[in-house]
């Protein structure tokens, strides 16, 4: 029987698509390849260099690196206690810094998403207050940390590991009431989560721009 043009990947159009991304629907190779790319793009804003120590707090991000880089690093993984393994805990001084200089690292790799993004930038947004921005700053520099699965939403890094056999763990970033809420918004309207992270993105570098000047 003739695949019709919906089952069909609209990227190498002859496999079968099982899985959509930018509003294409793709098969699984072209999918993989695809959400590669967006990642690739997305690690060489951080200039990884030869031999640098890197720290992992889940195998996720681990074995998902393997994939996307060649640069040889040294990785080690940190254990984490269930106080600290959540998506807040990112962003502590505090145990950032302990895990940093416990296991000698420069900087640590996180599964980061742009859902956890996009949910971040609002909840800054909706609790703003003055002095905010710089309270966070002082709090904790993002530089130290790599946000691995930035480029995607929470589903299709999920989608992209099971089809890499990656072990996916989602325990550190799982939806909460405002992620819900982005998920029904994206289904409604496609594009929602990918527009508003690019607004998040040039917001920050306005707002950067203005402290300099």
């Amino acid at each position: 029987m003739t695949k019709t043009l919906s089952s069909v990947c609209q990227h190498c159009v002859s496999k079968h698509a099982k899985n959509t991304l930018a509003d294409k629907c793709l098969c699984d190779s072209c999918f993989a390849a695809l959400c590669e790319r967006k990642l690739r793009r997305n690690l060489r804003n951080y200039d990884l260099k030869r031999d640098e120590q890197v720290l992992f707090l889940e195998d996720t991000s681990s074995k998902a690196l393997g994939h996307l880089t060649h640069i040889p690093l040294k990785l080690t993984t940190a254990m984490l206690s269930n106080a600290e393994l959540s998506a807040a805990a990112l962003f502590d001084a505090g145990i950032i810094d302990r895990h940093l200089k416990e296991h000698a690292a420069q900087r640590i790799v996180v599964p980061w998403t742009m859902d956890d993004e996009n949910e971040k930038f609002l909840r800054e947004i909706l609790t703003y207050k003055k002095g905010h921005r710089k309270d966070n700053t002082q709090k904790f520099q993002e530089k130290n940390l790599i946000k691995l699965f930035a480029p995607l939403s929470r589903t299709e890094t999920q989608q992209y590991c099971t089809i890499k056999k990656i072990p996916y763990s989602g325990q550190i970033h799982k939806s909460n009431t405002l992620g819900k809420m982005l998920d029904a918004f994206e289904k409604k309207y496609p594009g929602t989560k990918t527009s508003i992270a690019q607004s998040a993105k040039d917001l920050r570098q306005r707002l950067s721009q203005g402290a300099k000047a």
